[in-house]
């Protein structure tokens, strides 16, 4: 029996430490897999906060032009007139002209205005700029202040007594809207050509009047008129933002028409046939100006 015994005891201890080995291996292995995870889970937390803290790349900014963005400003200067004016009647075997009347009327009826006005306004446009390349447009209003006046007389040559034909052609104001283009020229200068639409606002007169007989015959025209408009400029970037130009500008609105049979005449008999009068002038001229213009 104690034989028995001695081999159960041998037994029973040695199953303990089997079990006790294997419990001892499993908890380790456990705990390696438990401190692989938590290393896992770190990296990914450092990784993740890595990833997270890294700033978003943000675009460049645009680099800024000298020339580009809107800008608005006056000018002043001066408008040099040139136009023509052109006073005519018609012989009528029923009228009150005789035909050499007619022709020395029709003669001193035809004259040139020209005069210098003053011009001054503001201005607003809008520029692009490409490298050198600068494009835009700008929109300006202004006053066109001015009179000009020409007379034309003669003495008749069928009967005594002279005649006077007075014309006048006066401008109020005048807008235009007109692209530019150029090219900057170094960081301070621009150089440009523009051309455009452009509307006047003048009044045509004529008076014609004679000593034979008193008689008197007026004509004209006010109203506002589109044309066209164009020429060169420089502008010079005197400091930050702020530009001062010169600019040379040609303007024509073509010939208007008019026409008028209002001939009084102090002569007995009053009921004469009255002689009909056709007025016409072309309108243009040459305006120099000098500015200066904010830029933003």
């Amino acid at each position: 029996m104690s034989f028995v015994w001695r081999l159960l005891r041998n037994l029973a201890i040695k199953a303990f430490v089997i079990s006790a080995l294997g419990f001892s291996s499993l908890l380790l292995s456990g705990q390696a897999a438990a401190q692989t995870d938590n290393l896992r889970d770190t990296t990914g937390d450092v990784g993740s906060s890595a990833i997270s803290a890294t700033p978003t790349p943000t675009p460049a900014p645009k680099p800024k032009t000298t020339w580009g963005g809107v800008y608005f400003g006056g000018f002043g200067g001066a408008n040099f007139s040139d136009s023509t004016v052109n006073t005519s009647t018609v012989w009528d075997p029923a009228g009150y002209f005789q035909p050499s009347s007619v022709e020395l009327i029709n003669h001193a009826g035809v004259r040139r205005l020209t005069g210098t006005n003053i011009v001054g306004g503001v201005d607003v446009g809008y520029n692009r700029q490409r490298g050198r390349l600068v494009y835009g447009g700008e929109f300006d209003v202004g006053v066109l202040s001015g009179t000009q006046t020409e007379s034309g007389s003669n003495a008749y040559l069928c009967c005594p007594g002279t005649f006077t034909i007075d014309q006048s052609f006066k401008t109020s104001w005048m807008a235009t809207l007109r692209p530019r283009i150029g090219a900057a020229v170094g960081k301070k200068f621009l150089v440009y050509a523009t051309g455009g639409a452009a509307l006047l606002k003048y009044d045509y007169e004529v008076n014609f009047s004679d000593t034979h007989s008193d008689a008197v015959e007026s004509g004209g025209i006010n109203k506002k008129r589109f044309g066209w408009i164009g020429g060169v400029g420089l502008e010079y970037m005197w400091r930050k933002n702020i530009a001062f130009k010169l600019e040379g500008l040609h303007a024509e609105f073509g010939r208007v028409s008019t026409s008028s049979t209002n001939l009084n005449v102090n002569f007995d008999p009053f009921a004469i046939p009255q002689n009909p009068f056709e007025h016409s002038i072309f309108i243009k001229g040459n305006m120099i100006r000098i500015g200066v213009n904010f830029h933003f």
